[in-house]
């Protein structure tokens, strides 16, 4: 299987950090429970003409996460493991030490900062706290079940379901002698019954192995004569099926239409299709329209478009930024309760202007100071030992072989 020209999928870098800044804006909902647990006016939110797609619809982001890091693990290890050249302990020490550093220091910050929220208020901030949930959480497990879905720090929700991901990649790599489409087809097909089970579990189930079945395309196509017409293709496909997306979260037609025809059914029929309209509606986005904005994006790289190593550095924040708005969102919070002040200026646009630079130098901060040292101090020491076990001398194959360090991680 086949790297990218360039080394780095670089316009896959550049969605998924775009993507992430969009689950920031996303969760600004979550500085109009300050101090109270009464809903807000999703329209009253900052800037609400332009980002109304994100606050409507930007829980989406996260289907297009785990899309691509089926796509860049498929492009990554599939061939590694599959020859078994690359080891389960060499693939899990490469994904620990990218994900768990900041994921445990984000997470210590945010227990401590919820005590404070608790000690001033009497409940926790938006997301539940307890002895029970905070071990969970230390071992990523929180939403490997339906009964088990409390995560502490907001969004590492996702990280705690990529993680029973990439054990299921594992096995499936084991498992087989090549990549088959087929294979990667039933997985995606057995996300839907699992998705009614739990939801979160089922939607990364999907969206990863739809990745999968991306990269085998692209990986079919890339270097044959039919690469840039499918490219312009999957390109039309990407941009209609946007536009519609924004439509429909904006003036609701085929929403309309499936409430017509639910009122035309029996009622416990129309109550069940009702109930289930929003993993119905998300269908097409996840199987075609998200796959589609993937093809198009690396095809386009691999036939040319270097000009997005230009935004390598969107890239390198992704993981850190949506890991870090939670926490500074709680301490937000922690000063307007213990000041008693008014938390209308974190609301306005201004406040979210302040916000996203700061949040944006924590990231690069983070990234640079913290995470890149951790990742590499870790990986000196987990691939060293492994291979001293193995009697062989350490080299930087694994390094090279992980990616870089943005890689598959969100």
């Amino acid at each position: 299987m086949t790297s990218s020209r360039f080394g780095r999928l670089y316009s896959l870098d550049l969605v998924r950090g775009l993507a992430a800044l969009s689950i920031v804006i996303w969760h600004w909902q979550h500085l109009y429970f300050i101090g109270r647990d009464t809903g807000f006016e999703v329209t009253a939110q900052p800037a609400y003409w332009l980002f109304f797609p994100i606050y409507l619809g930007g829980w989406m982001a996260v289907e297009l996460f785990f899309c691509i890091s089926g796509f860049v693990f498929f492009w990554l290890y599939s061939e590694a493991l599959v020859s078994r050249s690359m080891g389960a302990r060499t693939f899990f020490a490469l994904r620990f030490s990218r994900l768990y550093p900041l994921y445990f220091l984000t997470l210590a910050i945010v227990v401590v900062g919820q005590a404070i929220y608790i000690h001033y208020v009497g409940n926790p901030f938006i997301y539940a706290i307890n002895v029970e949930n905070v071990i969970r959480n230390v071992f990523l497990t929180q939403n490997w079940s339906s009964r088990s879905n409390e995560t502490i720090n907001g969004p590492a929700w996702s990280i705690s379901v990529e993680l029973l991901l990439y054990v299921i990649f594992f096995i499936y790599c084991r498992c087989v002698s090549r990549v088959s489409v087929f294979v990667l087809i039933g997985l995606v097909l057995i996300g839907f019954p699992l998705a009614l089970v739990d939801a979160d579990l089922g939607r990364g189930l999907i969206s990863f192995f739809s990745g999968g079945v991306t990269y085998f395309i692209y990986h079919r196509l890339h270097n044959s004569p039919a690469a840039r017409s499918v490219l312009v293709m999957s390109a039309g496909a990407a941009v209609a099926g946007w536009i519609m997306t924004i439509v429909e979260l904006k003036f609701g037609p085929i929403q309309s239409v499936l409430g017509e025809f639910v009122r035309s059914l029996p009622a416990p029929l129309g109550d069940a299709i009702l109930k289930s309209a929003k993993q119905i509606l998300i269908i097409p986005v996840r199987l075609v329209l998200i796959p589609a904005s993937i093809l198009a994006l690396v095809l386009s790289e691999s036939l040319g478009a270097g000009a997005y190593r230009k935004f390598a550095a969107i890239g390198d924040i992704t993981y850190s930024s949506y890991l870090i708005h939670y926490p500074m969102q709680l301490f937000i919070a922690i000063y307007v309760v213990a000041t008693a002040g008014a938390p209308q200026i974190f609301q306005s646009g201004t406040g979210m202007a302040l916000f996203f630079c700061v949040l944006i130098i924590l990231s690069f901060s983070s990234y640079r100071w913290f995470e890149v040292p951790m990742q590499r101090y870790l990986r000196s020491v987990l691939l060293r030992s492994l291979a001293s076990e193995n009697g062989r001398p350490s080299s930087g194959s694994e390094s090279r072989t992980a990616g870089p360090p943005a890689a598959g991680s969100q």
